[in-house]
């Protein structure tokens, strides 16, 4: 478990994210806000999240609504939850399909809010994005639960999460690495090397050794 550094304030420009009160149009029905983490957990533990995977956002914005998909929507079926301390001693050997990883099907993770270790195959979907003509596959997004509360607006409570990225497999090393690749929540200042050595971590009390690659912020 990471907590050798002390806890320290997020960068002026990275905000912790607290859910507000919805505006909800007709056809929609209220419901209670979510409480920042802070008030859950306590304000100490909060800080020391941020500092230790980043600070909470939601996904990327995109025309002025979050990257999320219509089949983000819902909880990967195949995710598998890594909690902090590993209190049951999983393994990710077992919990994950590793051959289809050296085939070339890179395994999503991402830190949730509480510091759970989020992982699930980047699964590719039947169809194609009505809006790209691209494939469909199943995102960070997936990983993180989440309640759509606006559809119009494209608002949500949940799907946020922390430093995110993909564990992949490098033939001629014959090792795995995790990289910080992700468009929709790794591109904040308070995403790095500290970060990615806390997951390093915490892969390696799951069981599986891993070689960090970071992708600096462009």
């Amino acid at each position: 478990m990471p907590g050798s550094r002390g806890a320290t304030s997020a960068e002026p420009s990275v905000r912790r994210a607290r859910s507000a009160p919805p505006r909800l149009g007709a056809g929609h029905s209220a419901q209670a806000p979510a409480l920042p983490l802070a008030a859950v957990v306590g304000e100490p533990r909060a800080r020391r999240l941020d500092a230790d995977w980043g600070t909470l956002q939601g996904a990327r914005m995109k025309r002025g609504r979050p990257q999320i998909h219509a089949w983000e929507a819902g909880t990967h079926p195949e995710r598998v939850a890594i909690p902090p301390g590993n209190p049951g001693n999983l393994r990710l050997d077992a919990l994950l399909d590793l051959e289809a990883v050296r085939q070339g099907t890179p395994v999503l993770w991402s830190i949730g809010p509480a510091g759970t270790l989020l992982l699930g195959p980047h699964t590719e979907l039947d169809g194609l994005d009505p809006d790209t003509g691209k494939s469909r596959r199943r995102g960070h997004p997936s990983l993180l639960e989440g309640t759509l509360k606006d559809a119009a607006a494209g608002q949500w409570w949940g799907k946020e999460a922390r430093i995110s990225g993909e564990l992949g497999w490098d033939a001629a090393k014959e090792r795995f690495y995790i990289v910080n690749q992700s468009g929709r929540y790794s591109r904040h200042a308070d995403r790095g090397r500290v970060q990615m050595e806390n997951v390093e971590r915490r892969f390696g009390q799951a069981g599986l050794p891993v070689e960090i690659r970071l992708v600096e912020r462009g």
